[in-house]
């Protein structure tokens, strides 16, 4: 499983920076329609996905989109949540929203 783990997200995770300690870490990115209020607003949820060995995140951290297959390279984002382990533990998912910084 390490194996594919690796080739998926090799192949479909690109460059964050942690804008504190300057580590460098994959994470696969992602944007989830979500309603609000009963179905009459849409807003979208940001978040990454990425190997829970690579970094410790906390909320409030600030990381940046430093590029490698990346849709909006040099965009600051903040973590809103707390990680969440999945895949076993050996993924982790936060939710993002864009940093003012």
């Amino acid at each position: 499983m390490t194996a594919d783990f690796d080739v998926f997200f090799g192949e479909f995770a690109r460059d964050f920076t942690h804008g504190e300690t300057g580590v460098v870490f994959r994470a696969i990115f992602g944007v989830a329609d979500q309603e609000a209020l009963d179905g009459y607003a849409i807003t979208a949820e940001h978040e990454i996905h990425y190997p829970t060995q690579s970094i410790e995140l906390s909320e409030g951290d600030e990381i940046e989109d430093s590029g490698g297959n990346g849709v909006l390279p040099g965009t600051k984002w903040l973590v809103r949540s707390t990680p969440m382990r999945v895949n076993d533990g050996l993924e982790s998912t936060v939710l993002l929203s864009r940093s003012d910084s």
